[in-house]
């Protein structure tokens, strides 16, 4: 075995010392940058709308477009979102058709539909929502839709493409509709509610 010099041992503890402030060093910085890009992206929210029945009409003269009904519909639209930011709560829906949807008229949000119990090959289709409507008094919600078919459209219900169907019943049960605002600019979380 070598014989080690006091010396030697204090070159071996600084380099060990300096090596270990390195890795701070650069841990911190990455820290601080994570921190500071998180700090300007505008925050994303998924709404989510709940019905007990719906109908899905074609409009005449409109290929591809219909007009969604939404029956006795939960008086709330959740909304939530992911990091970094974690936003959740309620918004009335009234409030969430005149101040959030009308907010996004010149870029109509992405949403997907989702029938629950539905057949497999006609329980999910991923639309465009625009000009919504809703009456408190009947408990109803009416959208005009446009099915999405490019799929560069789809963006933050990407996860929804494998499940995507070309169509959906007329009429249909339970009902969920996910709305995706797109980390556009318009929507900013607590600033808005």
């Amino acid at each position: 075995m070598k014989r080690r010099y006091p010396i030697e041992e204090e070159i071996e503890m600084l380099k060990n010392k300096f090596l270990n402030l390195r890795i701070i060093f650069f841990c911190g910085i990455l820290l601080i940058s994570s921190l500071t890009f998180g700090e300007n992206k505008a925050t994303s929210l998924l709404f989510v709308q709940t019905a007990q029945a719906g109908n899905l009409i074609p409009i005449q003269g409109k290929k591809d477009y219909f007009t969604l009904t939404l029956k006795n519909i939960a008086p709330v639209t959740i909304y939530f979102s992911d990091r970094p930011k974690r936003i959740s709560g309620q918004i009335e829906m009234g409030k969430f058709i005149q101040e959030v949807f009308k907010s996004m008229k010149n870029d109509p949000p992405n949403a997907t539909i989702e029938i629950f119990e539905g057949r497999a090959s006609e329980d999910v289709l991923i639309i465009e929502l625009m000009n919504g409507t809703y009456d408190k008094a009947k408990k109803e919600l009416v959208y005009e839709v446009r099915i999405l078919k490019d799929k560069k459209q789809i963006n933050g219900l990407a996860h929804y493409l494998s499940r995507n169907d070309a169509k959906l019943p007329e009429k249909f049960g339970v009902v969920g509709v996910f709305i995706d605002d797109d980390e556009d600019e318009h929507i900013c979380g607590e600033e808005l509610f």
